[in-house]
């Protein structure tokens, strides 16, 4: 991002790399706050609970898309998953590993071309 920020034509490289450096210190700051927040309030274990559980999901998620389905059914069901998750979902890694892992599938699933 910083270096997207200083390639701009006409960019003063010192004034954005003061401005991007008090920004990051800003969020920082901010996300301690949060974390302090939490202990003050007694739900720091219900924050490390839901963190946990959304890098399990993650993971999971991960792990399915990258499972090659061996009939057409498994990556018709796949395709129809992914579909309805693409939308949606928080993290669009993986559904574009789900569809190139049904594309690579549904290529070796093909019979062989008999020109």
């Amino acid at each position: 991002m910083l270096e997207e920020l200083l390639s701009q034509p006409g960019a003063d490289r010192k004034e954005v790399r003061k401005e991007y450096l008090d920004a990051k210190g800003r969020m920082a700051a901010a996300e301690r706050a949060g974390v302090e927040w939490d202990h003050r309030a007694g739900i720091a274990p219900l924050r490390e609970q839901y963190e946990r559980a959304n890098a399990a999901e993650r993971r999971a998620a991960m792990q399915m898309a990258r499972t090659k389905p061996t009939t057409l059914a498994g990556a018709a069901a796949l395709v129809a998953y992914t579909r309805r998750d693409l939308m949606n979902a928080p993290d669009p890694a993986w559904p574009m590993v789900a569809l190139k892992t049904v594309a690579v599938a549904l290529v070796r699933m093909a019979p062989p071309n008999r020109a």
